[in-house]
């Protein structure tokens, strides 16, 4: 965008935010607070051209099943 640039940050510990850097003023302004902050490893953020939406990647749930297996054949 020509105003600004769209962010995600962790202003404090366990408390994400989406937050909008305008050029003019040279300020950052808290957008909107997230309940889980975007994914670290595969990070995505993308606003529409008229700003009035927002898209950002989340990682909800991760996990593996790793077992041992004795005598397999």
């Amino acid at each position: 965008m020509d105003r600004g640039i769209y962010f995600a940050t962790e202003a404090t510990l366990g408390h994400p935010l989406i937050e909008f850097f305008n050029f003019a003023t040279g300020q950052a302004s808290e957008v909107t607070r997230l309940v889980k902050g975007p994914h670290r490893f595969a990070p995505g953020l993308a606003v529409s051209p008229d700003g009035r939406s927002l898209l950002y990647s989340q990682m909800d749930q991760s996990g593996s099943d790793i077992m041992m297996v004795e005598n397999f054949r």
